[in-house]
């Protein structure tokens, strides 16, 4: 769920909101009994997939981008440094496909 304070535009990210009790964001209450506060705009945005043929409604996560994989338009110094990234271990001696396949 993402939200955002109508007074000073700030926005956050949370994992929603609770049915009972109080939440807040930033040091500000954003909800009271499972309610948003007033000044307090549910901003999340939805896509649609479908597996299987059933359509799913699935959170929008601001900042959530598919990351690039590696392919044979990369150097090998990059498929390495990805590499390094992902945790996967390979050995200096690898060739380009080697590494290719450990993507």
């Amino acid at each position: 769920m993402r939200i955002k304070f109508t007074d000073t535009g700030e926005e956050y990210q949370i994992s929603g909101i609770p049915t009972s009790g109080n939440s807040a964001a930033g040091g500000r209450y954003i909800s009271k009994q499972g309610v948003l506060c007033k000044g307090v705009e549910d901003i999340t945005e939805y896509r649609t997939e479908v597996v299987d043929g059933v359509k799913t409604k699935v959170e929008v996560v601001p900042g959530e981008v598919e990351e690039p994989r590696p392919d044979s338009s990369w150097l090998v110094v990059d498929i390495k440094l990805w590499l390094d990234a992902q945790g996967v271990e390979y050995t200096s001696s690898m060739l380009k496909a080697d590494l290719l396949a450990l993507v």
